[in-house]
């Protein structure tokens, strides 16, 4: 179960009550009604249950929410291996290529507009491989490469792609790999039932957080810093950053998301943190109850040594979930002493439930945080211009080929 303390963040509403009004007029996103069909998932499960190895191709939210299905749910428990290709870099394709022979590999090309010509390059990189296309535009590049080579498709429905982790965009390649996606999915609904529009601020935790970010940065606080105190959830970080940078990020306004991975962070931005400009709150991200756990053993070698005050003989026993915690403790205490606002989310344990859960919190987050703000969260105006200049590039890279 999801749960959040906003701690020290701004928690007087008022101000917001005519943003808060409108809110709860609105419908609900389409993202929050949508379910993925189980059957076409659990078939193609079956199909290529001989698969030893996955390509997923793709850029944004068509492989982020992947990203943290596999991560979290996945990586370290599958026999199955995984590659996320959402870059033309030619090291990395090269060695996915020679890990991945084509006869054992079978390869994701995923873009809803279909449009993308970093997705198409990618596509052409593999080109005597398997492979499974899911897109939605019919008159995308994507689709008509998949039309002229003959090859098996799945309709992307109409959802962005950022907010598409719930749809056959990330459920077809979780499925692929044995993750529980009707679990997972049905962790999302929960917590979209819980966020409705029509729920009030106080029983609202994505819309409460949203409005108390929105205080934190009307007060000069326009940075998020964000560590997650768990290796698997880590690999929500790209999806997290997308959904509130590209939603909410617009025509001046919006906060920074530092999304990062605690403890390791300490290393590094607790730096800036505590001893740079004053204008970031914390928000903190913690699994309660580790899936497997880890004690130290005792050392008869340790007694006597002392790292600081800390007698090394004292860890023997030690829980490694308990030593995390006490990262997590020290960062939190600290903002506390130096009054820097902060927040905590957390869930009980991680699992396709829960995971679910965060990510639909998130969603709702990001889409709240526009609402707030008199944005639209569902486009991306600034990331288009260089999207036309390099595309201009390569017309003029492929002229220059031509011509010699």
């Amino acid at each position: 179960m999801l749960r959040i303390d906003l701690h020290t963040l701004p928690s007087d509403f008022s101000q917001l009550s005519d943003q808060l009004k409108n809110i709860q007029l609105s419908e609900p996103p389409s993202f929050a009604s949508y379910l993925p069909d189980y059957d076409t998932l659990y078939s193609l499960a079956g199909k290529y249950a001989g698969i030893s190895n996955f390509v997923i191709i793709g850029r944004g939210g068509s492989v982020s929410g992947f990203r943290a299905l596999y991560t979290a749910l996945a990586r370290y428990r599958t026999t199955k291996r995984v590659y996320i290709v959402d870059t033309e870099d030619p090291t990395y394709i090269n060695y996915v290529r020679s890990r991945c022979l084509p006869d054992d590999t079978l390869v994701l090309v995923i873009s809803k507009s279909g449009t993308n010509v970093e997705v198409i390059e990618n596509f052409l990189c593999f080109q005597e491989y398997r492979k499974l296309i899911i897109t939605e535009n019919i008159e995308g590049g994507l689709h008509q490469l998949a039309k002229v080579k003959e090859l098996e498709q799945v309709r992307h429905p109409s959802i962005g792609g950022r907010f598409s982790v719930g749809t056959e965009c990330a459920m077809v390649p979780g499925a692929l790999i044995y993750i529980d996606v009707r679990s997972f999915v049905d962790g999302m609904h929960a917590v979209f039932r819980q966020c409705h529009p029509k729920k009030g601020i106080d029983k609202n935790p994505a819309l409460r957080l949203a409005a108390a970010l929105l205080l934190a940065e009307q007060q000069g606080f326009t940075e998020v810093y964000a560590p997650i105190y768990s290796k698997p959830l880590a690999g929500s970080i790209e999806l997290w950053t997308q959904l509130m940078h590209e939603s909410v990020c617009k025509q001046g306004k919006g906060q920074t998301y530092l999304f990062t991975e605690g403890s390791e962070c300490h290393h590094h931005s607790n730096q800036k943190f505590f001893d740079g400009p004053h204008r970031m709150v914390g928000l903190f991200t913690r699994v309660e109850q580790a899936e497997s756990e880890f004690t130290l053993p005792e050392d008869q070698q340790l007694s006597g040594l002392h790292v600081k005050e800390l007698e090394l003989a004292a860890l023997s026993g030690e829980r490694l979930s308990d030593a995390l915690y006490a990262d997590y403790h020290g960062i939190k205490g600290a903002a506390d002493e130096m009054k820097i606002p902060n927040a905590t989310i957390a869930v009980d344990m991680l699992n396709p439930g829960t995971l679910g859960e965060l990510t639909a919190f998130w969603m709702y987050v990001a889409v709240y945080s526009a609402w707030l703000r008199h944005l639209d969260p569902f486009n991306q105006p600034g990331v288009e211009l260089s999207k036309q200049i390099a595309l201009q590039e390569r017309l003029d890279m492929a002229e220059k080929r031509h011509k010699n």
